[in-house]
């Protein structure tokens, strides 16, 4: 599914345009049969409420931000009437140990996500065994789908390595999340100037994998205008 992104929303806005979208690819998504339980970690459809796709657990590597307690987190989201948040981890930029990273995670939201974060885990496929971290993803931590951060991670949407990555996420049925940017570029840190990751070849990408299940992050203050149009497409899940 190809999310439909309207051209100017806030994020009240967008959780709550969003919340049908993202219900239908989430709840439709098959969970690995070699995970034992692992369809629990999915919200079933008449559990779900307003959602958060957007949502990172641990610290900033580079400042420090508001709630990066888990729980205060939680309480939070809950008091925003948040049914369920895709929760990624502030380690995944710049940690090189990706497993550690998702292992950690996995674990976070379970002992204290309260039933409300789902872990969206990490790849990096520019280091060596991605593709095992991909599938520890699926089949032993039960993630619904990745997080990528390709302009942390140094590698475009043109390299051949992101249509691999699309190729084996389709194979499982995953949602990819592509968070443009991170940080306004007038805060980033001297020595760590990261730019947003370029879409523009992605309506092109899509035209080869039409039923990927792709949404960005972090994009309305870079990806406007005739941009958005050949990427405003959305497919009933399979």
């Amino acid at each position: 599914m190809n999310p439909t992104f309207p051209t100017a929303l806030n994020r009240r806005e967008f959780l709550g345009t969003a919340a049908g979208a993202a219900t239908a690819a989430l709840c439709s998504i098959a969970a690995p049969s070699t995970v034992q339980g692992a369809e629990e970690k999915i919200p079933k459809p008449d559990a779900v409420g307003l959602i958060d796709t957007n949502v990172n657990l641990g610290r900033w590597p580079f400042r420090r931000l508001p709630l990066e307690e888990t729980p205060r987190l939680v309480a939070k989201l809950r008091a925003g009437g948040v049914a369920f948040a895709l929760a990624g981890s502030f380690e995944t930029h710049l940690h090189k140990d990706i497993t550690a990273v998702n292992t950690r995670l996995a674990d976070e939201c379970h002992h204290r996500g309260e039933n409300l974060l789902v872990p969206i885990g990490a790849i990096n496929p520019m280091l060596p065994g991605w593709e095992e971290d991909l599938r520890q993803c699926a089949e032993i931590h039960g993630m619904p789908g990745i997080r990528l951060h390709p302009n942390y991670h140094g590698y475009t949407l043109k390299d051949p390595i992101f249509a691999r990555v699309l190729t084996l996420t389709g194979e499982r049925n995953m949602l990819v999340q592509i968070a443009v940017s991170m940080e306004d570029e007038r805060t980033l840190h001297p020595l760590v100037n990261v730019p947003p990751t370029d879409v523009a070849p992605l309506p092109a990408i899509l035209e080869k994998f039409p039923r990927a299940r792709l949404q960005l992050l972090n994009v309305f203050r870079t990806v406007r205008g005739k941009l958005m149009g050949p990427t405003k497409r959305s497919r009933s899940p399979a």
